[in-house]
């Protein structure tokens, strides 16, 4: 299940990613829950993805200090909003940076 800080269910995120150790990804439905591939080993980097209904299109949460390990079949994962001031796309692509 996907939370905010406050332990309420989040309805708009329509995808969760975990990016380490090993990057995965599923569908969230409106109930905040999914099924979440995962290896035997843990955890700990979550983000969220949700549409905004603006110009920008979507909107990331970021993983509030979750920790999912290699024994659980269900976990609750925290989200909170995070808002991404730009992109530096120069040499690399950086989330938060200014457009270059």
């Amino acid at each position: 299940m996907v939370v905010d800080p406050d332990g309420e269910p989040l309805e708009d995120v329509d995808q969760l990613l975990v990016l380490s150790p090993f990057p995965s990804s599923t569908s969230i439905n409106n109930n905040g829950v999914g099924q979440l591939p995962m290896l035997s080993t843990t955890y700990t980097e979550f983000r969220g993805l949700a549409p905004r209904g603006d110009d920008v299109g979507y909107m990331w949460y970021e993983g509030v200090k979750n920790v999912v390990g290699p024994q659980e079949d269900e976990a609750v994962i925290v989200l909170d909003p995070s808002e991404i001031k730009g992109m530096n796309a120069a040499r690399t692509v950086n989330m938060g940076g200014p457009l270059q």
